[in-house]
């Protein structure tokens, strides 16, 4: 019995060490179903797989006599190298990033590269780089943002074009109400009256959303608490609580964007002739956080998370865009920052804005 055992356990670590024997290793590198390389001090090739060589289309002895900055696209050549420098002197340990290769075939690549340095007696002596092929969801991701970039140019063209017609629209109305003041107290007047009044709204809207696409945040110290006291309307009937002179860096343009937005928002839905809002401040590790929380005729648990949506309403009382805590959502993403919505139990909404420290 206890040679039958031995002669068990004797078969099972043969069997272990035969799974781990470099022989075997090598097999898995090679044939990894994800790139693996390892080059050396002067970026030179010392172990390329096959599956490596199938997403540039070169063999291995063509590789040969070459460095990994040959193949890479002369656009990305300078980041990969300082990348490899400071990896070589043990500023960091490992990076990823994404780059493009030149094919054999000549064609331009994008793959995903995830490194790491290797020391051997206390010295950098080579780094191993598992590539990933993301060359057809780069090629996506480039096209859908080509595609928001026309959409972009849709929006403000039509919404620029459609200025000029508002306006002449308006000064239309305001003749009529000054030549036939009687007319203008009909309904067919006050409904003609709102709807300017809503395609003005919409125009305004649409071409806000293309300027926060197209800006990138201006950081500078800014005084929220301002901001926000210079967003409150008549409408609205606002308490803060945080120190007065908080100052925080931030853009100022998106800041009072997301204020006014919010601001806008609780007026329309107001159950009450003035809505009143309260907004306090909270310092977090990583985020300064605002809680903003109104009176309004307030959100369900069914639309909570639809309500940041594009041109969604959520309510028959709302005569807006639906675009206004779209914008709200947008600008706090150019921030970096997070904002959230939930029904108020005692009436209202309630959100919860988190912008970064270090913006």
């Amino acid at each position: 019995m206890i040679i039958k055992q031995v002669n068990q356990d004797f078969v099972r670590m043969t069997v272990e060490e035969n799974v781990y024997s470099e022989d075997n290793f090598k097999r898995i590198i090679e044939y990894a179903p994800i790139g693996i390389v390892i080059i050396d001090k002067v970026f030179r090739w010392r172990v390329v797989n096959k599956r490596f060589c199938e997403i540039i289309g070169y063999q291995k002895k063509e590789l040969l006599g070459k460095t990994f900055l040959d193949i890479t696209y002369k656009e990305d050549r300078d980041q990969n190298k300082e990348l490899y420098e400071q990896l070589k002197r043990g500023e960091i340990k490992e990076y990823s990033f994404e780059k493009r290769y030149v094919r054999k075939d000549g064609r331009v690549i994008w793959a995903r590269l995830t490194v790491a340095g290797a020391m051997i007696n206390g010295e950098f002596s080579h780094l191993v780089a598992l590539i990933q092929d993301v060359d057809e969801t780069k090629r996506y991701q480039n096209e859908i943002l080509y595609k928001n970039k026309e959409l972009d140019t849709l929006f403000y063209k039509a919404s620029h074009d459609l200025k000029s017609p508002i306006k002449t629209l308006e000064g239309l109305l305001y003749i009529l109400k000054v030549e036939n003041p009687e007319a203008a107290k009909g309904d067919t007047f006050q409904y003609l009256e709102e709807t300017v009044r809503q395609l003005k709204t919409q125009n305004e809207s649409l071409l806000q959303v293309v300027k926060i696409n197209e800006l990138d945040p201006a950081i500078e110290p800014v005084e929220p608490f301002a901001i926000l006291k210079a967003c409150a309307t008549d409408q609205v009937n606002l308490t803060v609580k945080g120190a007065a002179n908080l100052k925080i860096k931030s853009d100022p343009y998106f800041l009072q964007l997301i204020f006014s937005r919010l601001m806008q928002n609780s007026a329309q839905f107001a159950s009450h002739e003035q809505v009143n809002v309260e907004v306090t401040y909270k310092k977090h590790d990583k985020y300064h956080g605002f809680t903003y929380t109104d009176d309004a005729i307030g959100i369900t648990k069914e639309i909570q998370d639809r309500i940041f949506e594009m041109f969604f309403k959520g309510h028959e009382q709302s005569k807006g865009s639906g675009l206004g805590l779209y914008i709200v959502k947008k600008a706090v993403e150019k921030l970096n920052g997070e904002i959230d919505a939930a029904p108020n139990p005692v009436g209202g909404t309630v959100f919860k804005l988190l912008l970064p420290l270090n913006t």
